[in-house]
């Protein structure tokens, strides 16, 4: 007697049917996962920047300045297409030609707004002694899905930087 091994067309259209469904309630899980990974990352990022800056302006002996930039050389344009740090010799809070370039990072991929809440300066500047010239505040980070997911870093007027999911007054963070 022969005896035949495989599955029936029918047996294989129940399987695959049954693979693909599992596979479909897998999937928003996974995008959840990349989203989160890839809003955490710019916050680390950018808390590396400040860290680094604070760090720099100590060892420098000098004014370290944090802003927002377009085209990763000089200030200009949305904290979310990226931010350079530069030696800021001549006070200024704007990056010349002269003053050295100590960090620069451009956002490769959109979808993340960073905001940054002091209006009265709007970049961080850390003195000699790496306190924050009177440039405590907020940056606020926010994708597709709104507050609920929104991170934040808070700096201190003494220029620590902490990450968070509430801002300084313990309150939800706003998108």
């Amino acid at each position: 007697m022969d005896v035949q091994r495989g599955l029936t067309l029918p047996e294989l259209i129940v399987s695959l049917t049954i693979v693909f469904i599992l596979a479909s309630a897998g999937v928003p899980s996974l995008q959840g996962f990349v989203l989160d990974n890839r809003l955490i990352s710019r916050v680390h990022i950018l808390m590396g920047t400040l860290s680094q800056s604070r760090s720099e302006s100590i060892k420098r002996g000098a004014r370290v300045t944090v802003c927002r930039s377009s085209d990763g050389a000089f200030c200009g344009g949305d904290w979310s297409h990226g931010w350079v740090a530069f030696q800021d010799t001549d006070r200024n809070g704007e990056r010349d030609e002269d003053e050295p370039l100590l960090l620069s990072h451009q956002q490769a991929q959109g979808g993340i707004s960073i905001e940054w809440n002091n209006p009265s300066n709007p970049e961080i500047s850390f003195l000699p002694s790496g306190i924050a010239n009177y440039d405590a505040g907020m940056f606020t980070f926010c994708d597709s899905r709104g507050s609920e997911h929104a991170r934040a870093i808070i700096v201190s007027p003494v220029g620590r930087a902490r990450i968070s999911r509430e801002d300084s007054g313990g309150d939800p963070l706003e998108c």
